[in-house]
C-alpha cells in the first residue's frame, strides 16, 4: 500500500504546476546560474522517475529498495501509460 502511495503522491507532484513555483522563485531568489544546481533543484517536480525516488525515499524512511521500486513504476508507466494519441 505504501508503493502506491508513494506513485500516486509523485504523480500529483508532477502534474499539479504549483509544486514547482517553490523552486522556480529559489532559483530566482538566489540568481543560481550554475546549470548542475538547476537541474537538482527543479528535476524532482518535472520528472515521474525522480520525483517517485524522493518521494518514495523520504516516505519509506530512507529504504533505498522501495524507493528504486516506486521509481521503476513510475518510469513504466512513464512510458506505457503516459503517452497522448491524436
Amino acid at each position: 500500500m505504501l508503493i502506491v502511495k508513494i506513485c500516486l503522491l509523485s504523480w500529483f507532484i508532477v502534474e499539479m504546476p504549483f509544486f514547482s513555483i517553490p523552486s522556480a522563485l529559489f532559483i530566482e531568489f538566489f540568481k543560481i546560474k550554475n546549470e548542475l544546481i538547476k537541474f537538482i533543484i527543479e528535476k524532482p517536480f518535472m520528472c515521474y522517475k525522480c520525483s517517485a525516488f524522493w518521494v518514495g525515499l523520504i516516505m519509506s524512511g530512507g529504504n533505498l529498495w522501495i524507493a528504486l521500486l516506486c521509481s521503476f513504476i513510475m518510469k513504466l508507466y512513464d512510458q506505457k501509460l503516459n503517452v497522448l494519441e491524436i
